[in-house]
C-alpha cells in the first residue's frame, strides 16, 4: 500500500507477508542498477512511486503467484502500472476530489484520468457513487469493449453497523450469476464504517467476476474469512478503547465525509477531540467543511513532512468558519 504508516516493507506484500528486508536492498540493487543505465542514456530519473512499483515487479516475477493486486499511485493515464497491459479485472472503489492539480478540477476530469488505467477487454468493476463519474468511467469501458458491472447498485441489508465492524447481506447484481451476491449469504467485517461495507461489497463483485470468468473457483468460507479478518492500518484504527483512541488516515473529502458519518454515529455520547494536521498543498477549506460535519472539539496540529500545512494557519482557518479551534503549539506548552 501507499503511502506506508510504519515501515517501508508495508507497500510491497506477498501471501500476507511484507518483503524482507533482504530482498528489498536485493531487488533495489537491481533496479537502481538500471536506472544509472536509463540516466546514463539520457532519460529521465524516475520518480519514487516508479522505482517502487519496479521494484515491487521484479520482487513478484521472483514469487509464484497466482493473482496479483496492484493498487496505484494517482490513478489513472500517467500512472506507472499501467506497464500491466491486460489486467484480469479494474476496480474503482470512490472517485473525490484530490490530487486536483495533477487529475483536474472537476469530477468529470478526475474521472476521466482515473479510467486511464481502463485497459481494452479487460472487465471493470466500479463502486463509485457520483454520477458524473459513473458515466465518465462507463463511457470509457464501453468505448474500450469492456464488460461493465456496477456495483452501486448493490441492494445492501444492514443486519448491524457498530465500532465492532459490520454485519450485512449484499443483493444480486443482475448481470452476473453469482454464487454469493444475492444468495442471501451473511458477511462480517471487522472494518468499521458503513463504507467499508460498500468497499466489501465492491471486492465480492471482483471475485464473482473472475468466478465467472474461470480465473478462479469460489469458495464461500475462505471468502467470508477473508473479508471477516481483512484490516488496513490508520483507516479508523482503534488503538485504545477507554477512553477511545482512533487514528484515520482521512485526506479527502469523500474520506473526512465517510469519517464524520462513523464518528456522528457511534459516538454521539461521548466528548469527541479531534487532532487534525493537513498537508498545504491539499484544498484545506474543503477539507474543514467536511471536518466541521463533526461533532467535537478540534486541535489543529500538523504532520512531520515538509508539505505540512503550519498549525496555527489551520487553526486560523478553521476558526473562520465560526468553530473553535485549539492550536496544538500553544495546548501542548500549556
Amino acid at each position: 500500500t501507499s503511502p506506508y504508516l510504519e515501515n517501508f516493507t508495508e507497500r510491497i506484500e506477498f501471501d500476507g507477508k511484507e518483503i524482507s528486508k533482504k530482498d528489498l536492498v536485493s531487488c533495489s540493487q537491481e533496479v537502481f542498477k538500471a536506472v544509472d543505465k536509463m540516466i546514463a542514456m539520457g532519460h529521465e530519473s524516475p520518480t519514487e512511486f516508479e522505482l517502487v512499483t519496479a521494484i515491487g515487479f521484479l520482487y513478484f516475477s521472483q514469487k509464484p503467484l497466482d493473482i496479483l493486486i496492484l493498487e496505484v499511485g494517482l490513478g489513472g493515464l500517467g500512472d506507472s502500472t499501467n506497464l500491466i497491459k491486460k489486467p484480469l479485472v479494474t476496480a474503482f472503489t470512490s472517485i473525490s476530489y484530490d490530487h486536483m492539480d495533477v487529475l483536474g478540477e472537476t469530477i468529470e476530469e478526475i474521472a476521466y484520468q482515473k479510467a486511464g488505467i481502463i485497459k481494452a477487454g479487460c472487465p471493470v468493476v466500479s463502486n463509485v457513487k457520483d454520477k458524473r463519474a459513473i458515466e465518465v468511467i462507463k463511457n470509457v469501458a464501453l468505448e474500450k469493449d469492456c464488460e461493465f458491472y456496477d456495483a452501486s447498485e448493490i441492494n445492501i441489508d444492514v443486519q448491524d453497523s457498530s465500532l465492532k465492524g459490520n454485519t450485512f447481506i449484499p443483493g444480486q447484481l443482475s448481470s452476473i450469476n453469482s454464487l454469493i451476491l444475492g444468495r442471501g449469504e451473511i458477511i462480517e467485517t471487522e472494518m468499521v464504517g458503513m463504507h467499508q461495507i460498500e468497499n466489501a461489497t465492491c471486492a465480492l463483485t471482483v471475485l464473482e467476476v473472475l468466478n465467472k470468468k474461470g480465473i478462479i473457483k469460489l469458495d464461500l468460507g475462505k471468502v467470508k474469512y477473508g473479508i471477516k479478518t481483512a484490516k488496513l492500518k490508520g483507516r479508523f484504527e482503534i488503538l485504545q478503547n477507554s477512553p477511545y483512541i482512533i487514528i484515520d488516515g482521512a485526506h479527502n473529502e469523500a474520506g473526512v465525509h465517510a469519517l464524520s458519518k462513523v464518528i456522528n454515529s457511534n459516538l454521539s455520547d461521548k466528548k469527541v477531540l479531534l487532532v487534525v494536521g493537513m498537508l498545504a498543498d491539499k484544498k484545506v477549506d474543503r477539507l474543514i467543511a467536511r471536518y466541521n460535519e463533526i461533532n467535537g472539539d478540534i486541535l489543529a496540529s500538523e504532520p512531520d513532512s515538509p508539505r505540512k500545512l503550519d498549525s496555527k494557519i489551520l487553526c486560523q482557518k478553521i476558526k473562520d468558519t465560526g468553530r473553535d479551534c485549539i492550536c496544538g503549539g500553544n495546548w501542548l506548552e500549556e
